[in-house]
């Protein structure tokens, strides 16, 4: 769906991300705080329920929620978004931080609250907010110093969340230098039951099982292949990730990439290299689909503008010193491009197979 507004898709995307936690969900004892696996899964599973319900009333009335009305830039909404975007994941991650638990109610010191998120403004608007969504806050006042919140229809919500919240910042801190993972309120906002499963109910490594979950189950099908065709060969996995697209690679070579928007499957390659591996038999004998990617380029250098700028009477001053903007030939015709804008849209398992030969010679 196209909104008007770019905090609309931001936070529409942020809510179809929330992966309901299974019945069978197996929770790491650590993060239980006394209660039963059944009943953690119920209070967490209520506490997803109501982060997208607050998404929907945000979505609908942005203005409620402090948010600013910027609109959308492109189809795909993934334009950059800055911190004003993350006033919900903030309010909810700096209440458990800069607050205690006593009898499955939170104690919030004001002060300390106020200091780190002071980035954005209004942040009361979103606690006054929270009341009508299950949370019940008592004693923020004027002078006051502390108030609670408590969640009256299930105590233990309140217990829940901030396990969550020590769970990411326990795992995804030590992550952060092995991938390219986005801001930690990409994962504050979106509560990824896998931070407090069992680590030994997963066959795959977190960020992995993480992002799979979010993704259509043809997409889901074709990173596992991936992800089990390059371990085999001994390729080290790595993935990035922020709130509109993630991509998953091995070795930084292999790069299938996931738009949240649309919905797309895509990959790019370097098609410079695949033409010095001599592998332009391999790329004539792809699918026509596939074919595509070359028959009509993007003619968009994304170092200096390339044709298109120069179209639109814009000469960049290095255009002609450009080293990634090359003539080739294809099929017997003059192309011209970027050699990193080659890129394969609308990608299905049945094509995986070619890509991964793509990736080989491109990696020879």
């Amino acid at each position: 769906m196209q909104y008007q507004y770019k905090v609309q898709q931001y936070l529409s995307v942020r809510k179809e991300k929330i992966v309901p936690i299974p019945d069978n969900c197996i929770i790491d004892e650590r993060f239980l705080n006394g209660v039963t696996n059944i009943e953690f899964i119920d209070a967490f599973r209520l506490l997803q329920e109501t982060f997208m319900k607050i998404y929907d009333d945000a979505i609908n009335d942005p203005v409620s929620w402090g948010y600013p009305l910027e609109n959308a830039e492109s189809i795909d909404g993934c334009g950059p978004t800055g911190v004003r975007y993350d006033r919900i994941q903030d309010a909810f991650y700096f209440l458990f931080k800069e607050g205690y638990i006593n009898d499955k109610v939170l104690y919030v010191n004001i002060k300390n609250y106020k200091d780190k998120t002071k980035k954005h403004t209004r942040t009361g608007l979103i606690l006054k907010t929270l009341c009508g969504f299950g949370f019940a806050i008592s004693g923020f006042d004027k002078g006051a110093t502390e108030y609670t919140l408590s969640f009256p229809a299930d105590m233990n919500v309140i217990d829940a969340l901030d396990s969550y919240v020590k769970a990411v910042d326990e795992m995804l801190l030590p992550l952060k230098k092995e991938y390219r993972l986005g801001p930690r309120m990409d994962y504050m906002g979106c509560l990824f039951y896998r931070f407090v499963e069992d680590r030994r109910e997963q066959k795959y490594d977190l960020i992995f099982h993480i992002l799979t979950d979010q993704v259509s189950a043809e997409y889901r099908e074709m990173c596992i292949a991936l992800y089990d065709y390059a371990i085999a060969e001994g390729k080290r996995y790595h993935s990035y990730y922020n709130w509109c697209y993630h991509s998953i690679g091995f070795n930084d070579w292999f790069g299938l990439n996931y738009n949240f928007v649309t919905k797309e499957v895509y990959t790019n390659i370097d098609f410079y290299k695949l033409l010095e591996s001599d592998s332009i038999d391999l790329l004539y004998s792809l699918p026509e689909k596939l074919q595509k990617g070359f028959e009509n380029p993007a003619r968009i250098c994304r170092h200096c503008g390339g044709v298109a700028a120069v179209a639109h009477g814009n000469i960049p001053t290095d255009y002609n010193k450009c080293r990634q903007r090359f003539v080739y030939d294809w099929h017997g015709e003059e192309k011209e491009n970027c050699t990193h804008q080659f890129r394969f849209n609308n990608l299905r398992k049945d094509d995986l197979r070619y890509i991964i030969d793509i990736y080989k010679a491109e990696n020879n």
